[in-house]
């Protein structure tokens, strides 16, 4: 396992065998949710569902020596017109790793991924009654999109969406980058 600087593991991939470490961080991050009366879905899933979500979606994690400490999720979602989003769930950070920027790397990954995929944007949702988030999420970029009451869910949420602008290079880069390409070529030597 390759550790950052500051102690904690790469962006890793979760597995199967993730499941109950994946189950019991979503647990210990959304309890003070769920005791405030919000019933997240990520706060009381069985580790049926989240490995269900590890086959069926891609759940990456980070870790502190041997204790997952964060995870995300990210599924696919393609509207009526086929164009197809990256949707985040269940970004969690167990309480003593908050505050180390965690979330943000994951955040970071996110994006990272649908832009690999050159997806128009990302989408979440998170309870209205967590102001706190929803303004952490307008602080990097995502914008609110509506509001939706899930069926089940003792909460509004609030929809978000991040924009992806991809550039395409100018004729003057595309052109010096396609000089620099030939220039790179060896010519033969006889």
């Amino acid at each position: 396992m390759r550790m950052t600087k500051d102690g904690y593991s790469a962006i890793g991939r979760a597995r199967v065998a993730d499941a109950r470490a994946v189950t019991a961080l979503l647990h210990a991050a959304y309890a003070e949710h769920l005791a405030a009366g919000l019933n997240l879905s990520a706060g009381s899933q069985n580790e049926s569902q989240t490995t269900h979500e590890i086959r069926e979606r891609e759940v990456y994690h980070i870790q502190r020596k041997a204790e997952l400490v964060a995870t995300v999720t990210l599924g696919t979602q393609t509207t009526r017109t086929g164009i197809t989003r990256i949707y985040i769930n269940h970004l969690a950070v167990v309480p003593s790793a908050r505050n180390a920027g965690l979330s943000g790397r994951l955040l970071d990954h996110a994006e990272r991924v649908a832009r690999r995929r050159r997806t128009p944007a990302l989408r979440l949702d998170t309870a209205t009654t967590l102001p706190a988030l929803i303004e952490r999420y307008r602080r990097r970029g995502f914008q609110v999109i509506g509001e939706r009451q899930w069926k089940g869910k003792t909460y509004r949420s609030v929809l978000m969406e991040k924009a992806l602008e991809y550039r395409r290079p100018s004729a003057k880069a595309r052109l010096a980058g396609a000089r620099s390409v030939e220039g790179s070529r060896r010519q033969p030597r006889f």
